[in-house]
């Protein structure tokens, strides 16, 4: 398993090259604030649009739970989600994956789900090694991740991470982070393949 979660942060790391733009060019986006993040919410826009992941990307055609469509995020007093909504339903039928990276000074952090186990990996990166991997539950954390139903059923991804945990805020300021989020799969040989990728953004939400 630890292999499999070493494969995908050399895979990000190789492909983010595809995305290199000035820190000035990363779109702003606003996280919708609600009252409780488990709630169904209704986001006040997209952190990154339909527009943004055209749905004719050739590198999910044999995977189609693959093919992102859209990410949305909201937030509460204590947790900040993001749910990535998909061209067509998991189907169960592959070993698939989607993942969500935040972006630190000096630091990045992936939160990686696994639709077939039900697991969610966490793992720290520190000045491009990689330091800590963690299978996250109930008795170890606050951070959670799932799948649920918005247009198409089972066809959203949705991710719920504890701000006190992560970021080191003060009450009522706002902050960002800068995110992208990725789905991809299991192959028979037991490697990750990164299927989809969106742009990165700059995530606002209130602490």
């Amino acid at each position: 398993m630890k292999k499999w979660f070493f494969l995908l942060l050399i895979l990000v790391l190789v492909s983010s090259t595809c995305f290199t733009i000035n820190a000035a060019d990363i779109p702003r986006r606003d996280a919708t604030k609600v009252d409780d993040v488990t709630e169904p919410y209704e986001a006040t826009e997209y952190i990154v649009s339909p527009k943004e992941e055209p749905d004719d990307d050739q590198t999910v055609s044999n995977a189609k739970e693959c093919d992102i469509r859209a990410v949305i995020a909201c937030y509460d007093d204590e947790y900040i989600r993001v749910d990535i909504l998909l061209e067509n339903r998991i189907t169960y039928d592959w070993d698939i994956f989607y993942a969500v990276k935040f972006e630190y000074t000096g630091m990045n952090e992936y939160f990686t789900y696994f639709t077939d186990t039900k697991k969610l990996i966490y793992e720290r990166e520190v000045d491009g090694e990689l330091v800590k991997t963690q299978r996250l539950t109930e008795d170890n954390s606050y951070d959670t991740a799932g799948v649920t139903s918005s247009d198409i059923k089972d066809s959203d991804v949705y991710f719920i991470i504890n701000k006190k945990e992560h970021i080191n805020g003060e009450k009522g300021k706002r902050y960002f982070l800068t995110c992208s989020f990725m789905s991809g799969f299991i192959t028979d040989k037991g490697n990750l393949n990164i299927a989809d990728k969106t742009i990165p953004v700059d995530l606002y939400f209130v602490f």
